[in-house]
């Protein structure tokens, strides 16, 4: 009995792994990829920014290069001639808004240079009202506490800020790479709008049983980065409405400018929102210092608003999958790798989940395709 259960148990193993073999090892091999690519982020980062580019900018090239005249000197003039006039335009873009938006900067580091003393000395009296009317107020055991509690506060502040400042200056030299990469995002981004056809053309150099599940895999691939894209365009255009919304409420200087500073920001993984943040509250200090404070429960109430309702509602419906699953997979992606899992887990889950359906898919198809009996021939009667 313990033989033949024994052979049951082998039989149903080589049954399982025959069947599904090469499901198991692409979901390997993608686990496997997924982890050299996290190990070599800061290389990679600056190409997935550049893939991301191109995806945005190739309808636009195409569109153009199909509006040249017919009779150009040959398809590379065209192609050409299509990817500068692109260039130009986002360079033309992004050249007005930072011209405008260094000078709104400029203004403001001028003016609160010009009356730092006065906010200092403002806000140095403000503090020390504050601390004399609390020590008032308080018992004299207490009260020691508290300046005990105050002075030690104090220097782990400034012993935070020196950590910060030598670990940002350790990882310069580590970050060599992602800088390098980042320089020549141009460069690779002009080869892949150019050779577009010529990449897709790779197909043609693989077996024959890999071509379609490359097309189909690429495929999916595609759709989720646009899908990707397209969340974090909605979410950056809903974040500075909203931006606009409350600096028009509360009358905030150079409102417009701010909230497109806010919405651009918010495209910046991991540091981007506390760019928009800092860049918002100095300039009102700047221009205004009453409502710096009102400003920077705005940026505040936005940011809570973004994490809490409108990231989860968002990436649910671009990735479609269910917002408590999306809070769910957040978490996860954060704890286990910090922002940048906050930052790609609906990606990579929505491309696992694509990948998981189409092998899925080709597999039961195999499947009955092997299980299904030949068919007999037809047996016609002999015609007497």
């Amino acid at each position: 009995m313990e033989d033949k259960n024994r052979g049951y148990r082998v039989g149903s193993t080589d049954e399982f792994l025959r069947k599904y073999w090469r499901r198991i090892a692409v979901i390997a091999g993608a686990i496997l990829l997924l982890l050299g690519i996290y190990a070599l982020r800061t290389v990679f980062l600056p190409f997935i920014i550049a893939l991301a580019l191109a995806y945005i900018m190739l309808p636009m090239v195409n569109w153009i290069e199909a509006r040249f005249p017919r009779k150009w000197r040959g398809l590379n003039g065209k192609r050409i001639s299509a990817i500068a006039v692109v260039y130009l335009m986002v360079v033309l873009v992004i050249g007005v808004f930072i011209f405008f938006a260094i000078n709104a900067i400029i203004g403001a580091i001028h003016s609160l240079a010009h009356n730092s003393v006065d906010y200092f000395a403002s806000a140095s009296a403000t503090l020390k009202e504050w601390t004399e009317s609390l020590r008032q107020i308080t018992p004299p055991g207490i009260r020691e506490q508290i300046d005990t509690y105050v002075q030690e506060m104090g220097d782990t502040l400034l012993n935070s800020v020196h950590s910060s400042i030598m670990n940002a200056m350790e990882q310069i030299p580590t970050q060599l790479g992602f800088i390098v990469g980042m320089a020549a995002v141009p460069f690779f981004l002009f080869y892949i709008l150019k050779d577009q056809e010529k990449i897709s053309g790779l197909y043609s150099s693989l077996p024959d049983w890999a071509k379609p599940h490359a097309k189909s895999i690429s495929s999916i691939l595609r759709d989720s980065s646009g899908r990707y894209i397209r969340a974090m365009l909605t979410l950056a255009l809903v974040v500075g409405t909203l931006t606009l919304i409350g600096l028009l409420i509360i009358r905030a200087p150079l409102a417009p400018l701010l909230a497109v500073v806010a919405g651009v920001t918010e495209m910046i993984p991991m540091v981007g929102p506390l760019i928009g943040a800092l860049v918002i509250v100095m300039v009102t200090l700047a221009l205004a210092p009453e409502k710096a404070v009102w400003v920077a429960v705005i940026c505040l109430g936005v940011q809570l608003l973004e994490n809490v309702l409108l990231v989860p509602r968002i990436q649910a419906a671009f990735f479609r999958i269910h917002p408590a699953i999306t809070i769910v997979l957040i978490m996860l992606g954060g704890y286990i790798a910090g922002v940048w899992g906050v930052v790609l887990v609906m990606p990579l889950t929505a491309t696992a989940i694509g990948v998981y359906k189409y092998l899925s898919r080709i597999t039961e198809d195999k499947t009955e395709l092997e299980e299904k009996p030949p068919a007999l021939p037809d047996m016609k009667e002999p015609q007497g």
